[in-house]
Order: C-alpha cells, then sequence, then structure tokens
C-alpha cells in the first residue's frame, strides 16, 4: 500500500514553492484567507473552497486551473502560475466562489458539514487539524472522508461525518469505519511526511505538530444536527440508541475496538471545531451514557 500511495511532493516539487515566486504567492495568499484550504496531492497542489476546487496546481509544469473543469474556460485568466499576477488573485477567488455559491448552499450536507469542519480546526492554537480530506483507498472503494491529527498526542484520526437523518448512523457506519481502520490504518509514515511539508510550506498553523508513527490511529464519529435532548432538541434521535447498541456488539466482537464520538448539535449554524484533544474525546458508549436519556 505504501508505494501505491504517495500525496507528498517530490524534493522538486517542494523546492518551486520554496524558491519561485509565482507558487510561493500562490500558498501565501491562499493560506491567509480561513475560508480556503489547501492539500498536498503528490504531483498535485490543490485549493478549495466549501468543497470545490478554486486553484488546481500541476507542480511539475506549473500547470495552473481556477476552478472546476467543468467550467467553462475565462479568456484572459492564466493557464499558467509563471502567467499569475498575485495582485489578481482576490478577484480569482471570488469569481469562483461566485460560480460556486448557488451549489455550496444545496450541495450534500455531509460535504458542507466537512468543509465547515476543514475550516474551523486550522487556527494555531486548535488541539485537532485536518491534513487530508476525501482519501481514497488504493486498491478499494472506500474513501475517508477525513485524515486528522491530535496535535497533543501525535496520532492521526480517520474521521467519518455524517448529518441527521443518514441511517448509517445507526449501525452501518461501524462497519465502514472498522474498513478504514484496516485500509488507512498503517499510513503513518507517508502522513508522517506529508505533514513534514506541510509544515515547512506554512500549511498547518501549528509548526510544532508531529505524527507519531508509531501508535495507531484513532477512530473518530463526527455527527452533526442528530437530535439530542440534553443538547436541546425534544428528544434523542432514534439512530443514537441503534449505534449505541451496534457498538456495544462491535465491542464484544472485535478486540480493541474504540470509536471517540463527537455530536454537533446544530447542521450547519455553528462552529464545528473540536472542543478538545481526540485522545479526550468520549468513546461512542461513554457519549450515550452520559448524554442519552430513556430507551431506545
Amino acid at each position: 500500500m505504501a508505494q501505491e500511495f504517495d500525496r507528498t511532493l517530490t524534493p522538486k516539487g517542494l523546492e518551486k514553492f520554496r524558491q519561485e515566486a509565482f507558487y510561493a504567492a500562490l500558498l501565501h495568499y491562499c493560506r491567509a484567507d480561513p475560508s480556503l484550504s489547501i492539500f498536498l496531492r503528490g504531483k498535485t497542489v490543490d485549493v478549495y473552497w466549501e468543497g470545490f476546487v478554486v486553484f488546481h496546481v500541476v507542480v511539475s509544469t506549473g500547470r495552473l486551473q481556477i476552478g472546476s473543469t467543468s467550467d467553462a474556460p475565462v479568456p484572459g485568466w492564466p493557464q499558467r502560475l509563471a502567467d499569475l499576477d498575485p495582485a489578481r488573485l482576490p478577484e480569482y477567488i471570488a469569481a469562483v466562489k461566485e460560480r460556486r455559491a448557488e451549489k455550496a448552499a444545496t450541495k450534500v450536507p455531509e460535504l458542507r458539514f466537512e468543509a465547515g469542519v476543514i475550516r474551523d480546526n486550522q487556527a494555531v492554537g486548535s488541539p485537532v487539524l485536518v491534513v487530508d480530506r476525501q482519501i481514497a483507498a488504493p486498491g478499494g472503494k472506500d474513501q475517508l472522508d477525513l485524515m486528522l491529527l491530535d496535535v497533543g498526542s501525535s496520532r492521526l484520526g480517520l474521521a467519518e461525518l455524517k448529518v441527521a437523518r443518514n441511517n448509517e448512523i445507526g449501525g452501518p457506519v461501524l462497519e465502514q469505519l472498522q474498513r478504514y481502520r484496516d485500509a488507512f490504518g498503517q499510513l503513518g509514515p507517508e502522513y508522517g511526511a506529508i505533514c513534514g511539508q506541510m509544515k515547512d510550506l506554512g500549511l498547518l498553523a501549528n509548526r510544532n505538530a508531529t505524527v507519531d508513527t508509531s501508535r495507531d490511529p484513532l477512530i473518530v464519529l463526527m455527527l452533526a444536527g442528530v437530535p439530542v435532548r440534553k443538547l436541546g432538541a425534544e428528544e434523542d434521535s432514534p439512530l443514537l440508541h441503534k449505534l449505541r447498541s451496534a457498538n456495544a456488539k462491535k465491542v464484544a466482537a472485535v478486540p480493541g475496538w474504540e470509536c471517540r464520538l463527537v455530536v454537533f448539535p446544530r447542521q450547519l449554524d455553528q462552529s464545528f471545531a473540536v472542543p478538545t484533544s481526540l485522545e479526550d474525546l468520549p468513546t461512542i458508549e461513554r457519549w450515550c451514557a452520559r448524554n442519552l436519556t430513556g430507551s431506545p
């Protein structure tokens, strides 16, 4: 798997962002905009807004794509980084946001949730950082929502995101998370290298963050908008009771099974900052024991 999965830049590619002005200018401006996120893709570097591509850069050639490949080309927009006028970066970003605003408002709620988690966990003091998104397993069909880094423990976190009324919350999500653990659990060395490059390029706010490649990643389930009586709803979601039962069976059947749970009360209108270290988040069983009332 390690040979098939490679999102690090080559030494020559990394040097381009260190030394060549038009590469550096793009990163410098985009990383200062909290609504944008930047991720390494091996041969490319992508800048996102609300899950949509704003800039797609082929590192070796400097080829530049502004917006999505489905957009009609805009006359006069540069197609290479060498032709980019940094003074026009705000114009390009605003134009892409305008093109995508309607789709951003109506796209799949889980993708909006994902964008919020990325946006709200990139400050210097954040206990959790997002180091990658939508990661396909080499040779498999699964796609991990987010790769997290727990700053305090230096452990990676494999995160799946679900929103209210998604029936997978009631149990199938646990099978999904177990597959993620099997498919992505050994990627510590790769993400250690990726995080090193992201720090080098100023893409990780906390420059002291490191990856402990000797420890297994944490498994994290993030939910948004799922009704919880103790969090202000009229009643608890039946899906949470089903999740509690399914997780109890998983704990009994799978040695060492442990999944952290974080629940955001509202689906969109709030911050999605993870409030504490991933290690300090409650497991599903502890969260349910503390927050659920009554019986299923």
